[in-house]
């Protein structure tokens, strides 16, 4: 699902900043070392109830992402290297962002609520896209192509501008995970399903507009995303 942009004016930008976080360049997760994480918090005594049925939700949309992998390469493709071969590097990088998310949450319940929230809405986008992509021959799902426009007030299409996204809960940022490798209009670039935070950068850096995107819902391999500039 894509939201539909909204003015952002330079000043009203608000750039967010992941605690204790930062975009990870690492491939190295696995099933177990997701589940391993929520287990260890699941049986912690300063868990909350509400955070408690976050994970329990977090839990249930990872079964269903990993019995499609298992599906697709059997039980003995479950190390590192093999997730690492087999699938590709955009969704390991968001898999891994997830990760590192779950262990090292912020210690005030606000901000660790939050971000379960956000792991919750990435991983529960990855499950929609692999169930609602059942009947692709067994495949494993992990890419979806985005197609960025971007347009002026008057709805002309405006070129020489930069798209980048992060994972939602990084929010705008100077080291984005995921770049479009060729100015727009329009551009693309390969995404994994998830809930991200993408925006438009002008020649300079000065960022121009940004809004929540949500990729995979509707199972279909190639999505479009309008921006509207100021």
């Amino acid at each position: 699902m894509i939201h539909k942009c909204k003015f952002v004016k330079l000043s009203a930008i608000v750039f967010f900043a992941a605690t204790g976080l930062r975009a990870q360049s690492a491939v190295d997760w696995t099933f177990d070392d997701l589940q391993g994480a929520i287990a260890t918090l699941q049986i912690s005594q300063a868990t909350s109830e509400d955070e408690s049925a976050e994970l329990q939700t977090i839990s249930d949309s990872l079964d269903v992402i990993h019995n499609r992998y298992k599906q697709r390469f059997g039980g003995a493709q479950e190390d590192a290297a093999s997730i690492q071969k087999n699938i590709s590097k955009e969704y390991s990088l968001s898999m891994n962002a997830d990760l590192s998310l779950l262990r090292s949450l912020p210690s005030d319940h606000p901000n660790r609520l939050a971000g379960l929230k956000d792991i919750h809405a990435d991983l529960a986008m990855k499950a929609s896209f692999v169930s609602r992509t059942l009947g692709a021959a067994g495949a494993f799902p992990s890419v979806i192509t985005l197609t960025v426009d971007t347009v002026a007030s008057d709805g002309q299409k405006v070129s020489g501008f930069w798209v980048r996204c992060n994972p939602h809960r990084y929010g705008v940022g100077t080291n984005p995970l995921f770049v479009f490798n060729s100015a727009s209009t329009p551009t693309a670039a390969v995404l994994p399903p998830g809930a991200f935070t993408c925006w438009v950068e002008d020649v300079h850096k000065t960022v121009l507009a940004s809004q929540p995107v949500n990729l995979g819902g509707s199972g279909s391999s190639s999505e479009y995303l309008k921006f509207s500039l100021p």
